[in-house]
């Protein structure tokens, strides 16, 4: 009982930390170094979820990069 305790502890210390040093990202603007290619102008992305666009995140080099996120 007292393992599962410090275990609970320990992870309710981990959560309210991170959210206490973060919070303040909540109020941080888009940053727009490349989201043009990747994010706003890229159609795998603005045609939503499907198997092609699925797949094409995986194996598109889009602005010359790789990157499978």
């Amino acid at each position: 009982m007292k393992i599962k305790f410090t275990t609970s502890m320990a992870g309710a210390i981990l959560i309210l930390s991170v959210l206490a040093i973060y919070r303040q990202t909540v109020w941080f603007d888009f940053i727009l170094f490349d989201d043009q290619l990747y994010v706003t102008g890229n159609p795998l992305v603005n045609h939503g979820l499907s198997w092609t666009s699925f797949c094409g995140i995986w194996t598109n080099f889009t602005a010359a990069n790789w990157h499978p996120l």
